[in-house]
């Protein structure tokens, strides 16, 4: 069992079925959005460098260097973080409009736009009509500062943790790779 004082919901495997299944049914486009860093935070605090946890010491049985790549990546809490974080900016942004869903808690929903979202760590899905879904995109970069994809559409295609999502009219297929 994973704690949840340790372990985010984010950081579960990837449920972005709900996003595609939403799209699909009611015509939406879909987008990825990528978590790059909190709005303000420094450049330089991109890099760090972290001592590695007790259990991983003790297993290996000498002291080593961990490098992170971004700050919320190598930290035990590091998806946690993240999801903290966005989870603020969201219920701030768009107070009083936040829904979570109560079996994967790593999805939000607002309900007066119809946009709805899954975050994986720092790597988000999100489905919704196509003006809102602008919209939304356009009241987090405030806050956040994200990587938004281009919106998708049937035709089209785009890729998601680890997967090749081809989007039709009837469906959506997924490639892993």
């Amino acid at each position: 069992h994973k704690d949840p004082s340790v372990f985010a919901a984010a950081s579960e495997e990837d449920a972005a079925s709900i996003i595609d299944l939403i799209a699909v049914k009611r015509g939406y486009p879909t987008a990825k959005f990528d978590g790059v860093r909190a709005y303000g935070q420094a450049a330089e605090e991109e890099l760090v460098f972290l001592e590695p946890p007790i259990e991983y010491l003790e297993k290996v049985g000498r002291r080593v260097l961990w490098r992170c790549l971004k700050v919320r990546e190598g930290r035990r809490c590091g998806a946690k973080y993240w999801q903290e974080h966005f989870e603020a900016a969201v219920l701030e942004t768009f107070k009083g409009e936040v829904k979570h869903n109560p079996k994967s808690p790593s999805q939000y929903h607002l309900g007066q736009l119809g946009v709805t979202f899954d975050l994986h760590v720092d790597d988000g899905y999100a489905t919704g009509p196509q003006e809102n879904l602008v919209k939304v995109f356009q009241a987090l970069e405030g806050p956040l500062e994200l990587k938004i994809s281009p919106l998708v559409f049937p035709g089209q295609k785009i890729e998601h943790v680890g997967a090749i999502r081809y989007r039709t009219v009837e469906g959506i297929w997924i490639e892993p790779f």
